[in-house]
């Protein structure tokens, strides 16, 4: 095995950073416009991937939200909104659709195309490459074929088209709020067959807009509704679903521009995106301006349904370049999701309808419904009896799911239903009710019932949560706090014991026993959940030794708060805390009476204890203990036999709501006494009044207390923080999976790897056709390349420290993660620096010198700048620089970063002196004869 050499991170990230903050304020025109911007993280990703893809070019880029039209990114206001200009082959899908709707286009006509549409004295040129075979409008939109449209303008009705445009928002403002908006032109007349086709390829000053108000008309064009009105800093809560309703040949030329057509480009996004370029002619210029407007969609069953839009425009250029710029934006846009989707990738499992026990339910959803089988154990023929593994119900087809008690009791196996939109659950006797996209149903041995699992993102199960508590609170406040207490209470069950049904199974159930849980679709209060559990995501309550807070809540304390404890044991939940705090605001609510009857009551604490006994009946109730607000904490029942009873206030509020329901006993009692053969029970508040009281944080809030004054008010001596503890199992990476093309192998192990696996062997490809001029590469393929999920993961099985972006062995190559390189944009650098490397240890042997290993690979990975701005050069002399001997000591002694780096700056300088002297394919040449072997030290 040769040896493994690192690849250096640059130690000057933090002045970038600086530096590269400051280009990006430079291109905003206004302070305003920027703070109202970049209120999420994901904008603030897609504003450094906008700026730094568009560089220094003049032109302007405008990133939408494609439901709301709310602006994420806007590079150069004066152009994205104050300057109209022609759209050229952009207007093809406009005057597509256009013609289609009048009837005027046939969208299988086939079409052949030479290169040239001769029209008159005109004649219209082609820019694609030549085609041998015919083809129709969808390849048509795709290659953006100028011959194709200026043949069938000719069918168009001008002024239909005008109308059209007007409908999808051309000629008109946008009404973004600016006193220097264009609302572009709108005027096309055609005085001749030659004007006509002009204005359907885009070619014409009478038709022209913003790159704003063409990203809005686009959308409007994709979903056949209104122009949606934009907006800048302005949360808006998406009031109907915009899905696209194009005629599917323009959906497919839209799809096609992006996938083979004109904005088609290597390597492949794992993203569907709707597009369009153009490249309109500048009047009076020979130069052009380049356009691409277009969307990334994702498919919901039979639906289309656009996320974000992206329009750039460059002032000069084509649009083929404008695409590129777009598709650095969408690369940021996927690698943002992906990182999000591995964050939140862990689903929770939580027992839904926990007190039902259903033996029969039935499960349907707007769209298809897929049931597989979740565990090997056994078929789930008995469950549903008609179907197998992996079939699929087409949508509102009602799948009907039975177990009887018998084979409930004979097998354990399990079913999972997945749906590209909410599922509807109904269980006989019970309301319908809406949950997630995913749902387990199983047996229940224990019950003989079904259970019915929903798997979900643990944030997501947080939201139902909230909105379970507190759905008719308005106070967002008030539901913040509430949602750090559920994800504090959620947390440490996980933390301590993956959740409190975790010998089931599951992590929690939906009733009072763990937290009180509602699906998506069951309440309207579910959008202010939403955004009161993301816009605290990751918050919970430490208290002073950084340990996560079994933070309790209940609906109204009645005055005084007490600890949890007195409650419940601590061998049953976590770290309780002593909190008790005063709340005046809530102790002239809630006051209530209830009365049971005591013989039913003497039948329910037999049944409780187990041990059912003569003259078992209830004579007198004594109160042992009281906490300081008065509620009652202990208690001693005295039976007619004599026997005395000692009880919990807990135990005895689960016997009676066990026996005569929960609304029987509202809170911890301050009364409780026998008259008439009844039993009297009194108290104040409603709940178990340890905790958050939510009556007192509604009133905090209303006054204008913040989430973590409210937090702190019932937690004293606590903080609200990120959580950084593991909060439970992660899953476990997929077992190793390879992806192979022509040269490399590349080992992954994370499903959500394949697009950087995919990335990665298309960059190698080039550098092995750079190589192949040099070297014989074709005997040292493929070349196995590791990639590593996190630094820890390649620190350990390198041995290197983690400043290594890579390493290679004689064998194979080793890559921190993909994500972290693209970050620090040295993911092409890293695998030309260990490609050579690669290369190096082929040919010469595991005996290579170091400066020589690492001289070449900084000069063909061309880091040489990098390196020579952060070396001090000066502390060398130039026998230093320039002796391979002690060159070669001093890196084999090298223990610093800096020091590194400045010896690699010195072995490229050698490295270039003979190449300069002797050529490049020499150095390989006498590496391959054996020379520039290790002198040792």
């Amino acid at each position: 095995m040769g040896q493994i050499v690192p690849t250096m991170l640059s130690k000057f990230l933090p002045l970038f950073l600086i530096l590269f903050l400051a280009a990006c304020n430079s291109h905003s025109n206004s302070g305003k416009l920027q703070a109202a911007l970049q209120k999420t993280s994901l904008d603030q990703h897609l504003s450094q991937a906008a700026t730094e893809a568009l560089g220094n070019r003049a032109g302007s880029v405008i990133v939408l939200d494609a439901q709301t039209a709310e602006i994420k990114v806007v590079i150069n206001t004066e152009m994205a909104w104050q300057t109209a200009y022609p759209v050229g082959s952009v207007l093809k899908p406009f005057l597509s659709e256009a013609m289609l709707e009048e009837g005027h286009l046939d969208p299988t006509e086939l079409h052949y195309c030479n290169g040239l549409w001769k029209l008159g004295k005109s004649g219209f040129k082609c820019t694609h490459l030549p085609e041998k075979e015919p083809f129709a409008l969808s390849k048509a939109i795709a290659i953006s074929c100028n011959s194709y449209f200026a043949k069938h303008s000719q069918h168009s009705d001008l002024l239909s088209f005008r109308e059209f445009l007007h409908q999808k928002g051309f000629g008109q403002l946008t009404r973004i709020n600016s006193p220097h908006e264009s609302a572009g032109r709108l005027l096309p007349t055609a005085t001749s067959p030659e004007d006509l086709a002009n204005i359907a390829l885009g070619e014409s000053e009478q038709i022209s807009t913003t790159p704003l108000g063409l990203g809005l008309s686009f959308l409007s064009l994709l979903t056949n509704s209104p122009r949606l009105v934009p907006s800048i800093g302005e949360e808006r809560s998406v009031q109907e679903i915009k899905e696209v309703k194009l005629t599917k040949a323009v959906v497919e030329g839209l799809r096609g521009c992006f996938e083979y057509g004109t904005a088609a480009s290597e390597p492949k996004l794992p993203l569907l995106v709707l597009g369009k370029t153009g490249s309109p002619t500048i009047p009076k210029d020979a130069k052009t301006h380049g356009w691409f407007v277009g969307t990334v969609v994702k498919e919901e069953g039979q639906k289309i349904l656009p996320e974000i839009l992206v329009v750039v425009f460059l002032k000069v250029g084509r649009g083929r370049e404008a695409a590129d710029v777009a598709r650095k934006i969408f690369q940021a846009y996927n690698n943002f999701n992906r990182e999000k989707l591995d964050q939140e990738r862990i689903d929770i499992k939580v027992s839904l309808f926990d007190p039902l026990h259903p033996i029969e339910l039935s499960l349907w959803s707007e769209t298809s419904v897929k049931i597989v089988e979740e565990e090997t154990e056994k078929l789930i023929q008995e469950i549903a009896p008609k179907t197998s593994v992996n079939i699929s119900y087409q949508p509102n087809s009602e799948l009907r799911l039975k177990k009887s008690l018998e084979t409930a009791t004979k097998i354990a196996s399990a079913v999972k239903v997945i749906s590209h939109s909410n599922i509807k659950v109904r269980v006989p006797d019970a309301a319908e009710r809406v949950f997630g996209k995913t749902l387990v149903v199983r047996a229940d041995k224990k019950r003989k019932s079904l259970l019915i699992l929903e798997l979900l993102p643990f944030e997501d199960y947080i939201a139902g949560v909230v909105a379970a508590e507190m759905p008719e609170e308005k106070e967002l406040e008030a539901l913040r706090a509430q949602a750090v207490a559920i994800r504090s209470f959620a947390n440490s069950s996980l933390i301590n014991s993956n959740g409190r049904h975790s010998n089931e199974g599951f992590a929690f159930c939906s009733s009072t026993h763990c937290q009180r849980y509602v699906g998506v679709g069951d309440i309207a209060i579910f959008p202010r959940a939403k955004n009161a559990t993301f816009s605290t995501k990751n918050q919970v309550i430490l208290d002073f030794s950084g340990k996560v807070v079994a933070a309790l809540f209940h609906p109204c304390c009645g005055g005084q708060t007490i600890p949890a404890e007195y409650i419940w044991p601590k061998n049953e939940l976590e770290q309780v805390k002593e909190f008790r705090v005063e709340n005046p605001t809530c102790a002239k609510h809630g006051d209530w009476e209830k009365e049971v009857d005591l013989q039913k009551l003497s039948a329910g604490i037999e049944a409780f204890l187990h041990s059912p006994a003569r003259n078992s009946e209830i004579v007198a109730i004594k109160i042992q203990q009281k906490d300081p607000s008065g509620k009652i904490l202990k208690l001693i029942l005295e039976q007619s036999s004599g026997r005395q009873i000692y009880f919990s206030i807990g135990d005895f509020i689960t016997i009676v709501q066990r026996t005569f329901g929960s609304s029987a006993c509202l809170s911890l009692p301050n009364e409780v006494f026998i008259k008439n053969s009844r039993v009297i029970l009194r108290g104040k508040g409603f709940g178990h009044s340890a905790g958050l009281c939510q009556h007192t944080a509604h009133h905090l809030a209303a006054t204008g207390k913040s989430m973590n004054e409210i937090l702190l008010h019932f937690f004293p001596k606590t903080t609200v923080e990120q959580s950084t503890q593991k909060l439970f199992t992660q899953k476990k990476d997929s077992p190793n999976q390879t992806y192979k093309n022509r040269v490399a192998l590349i080992e992954y192990n994370s499903p959500n790897s394949l697009a950087d696996a995919q990335e990665v062997a298309n960059i190698v490809d080039t550098i092995c056709k750079e190589f192949g001029k040099l070297v014989k590469i074709e005997e040292m393929l493929p070349i196995k390349i590791k990639l590593h999920t996190s630094t820890k993961n390649f620190i350990e099985e390198t041995g290197l420290a983690g400043d290594s972006a890579g390493a290679t062995s004689h064998s194979a190559i080793h890559l921190q993660p993909v994500k972290l390189l693209h970050q620090r944009k040295i993911l092409s650098q890293t695998l030309r620096h260990e490609f050579t490397h690669y290369v190096i240890n082929q040919i010469g042997g595991e005996n290579v010198a170091r400066w020589f290993q690492e001289g070449v690979a900084v000069y063909y990975s061309g880091e040489a700048a990098a390196l020579q701005n952060s070396a001090r050069v000066e502390n060398f002399s130039s026998d230093q620089l320039l002796n391979p001997n002690k060159l070669e000591c001093q890196l084999i002694k090298a223990k610093s970063l800096k020091d590194r780096q400045l010896l690699y700056f010195a072995a490229y300088r050698l490295v270039r002196k003979i190449i300069e002297s002797s050529g490049e394919p020499a150095i390989w040449q006498q590496l391959q004869k054996g020379k520039y072997k290790s002198p040792g030290c």
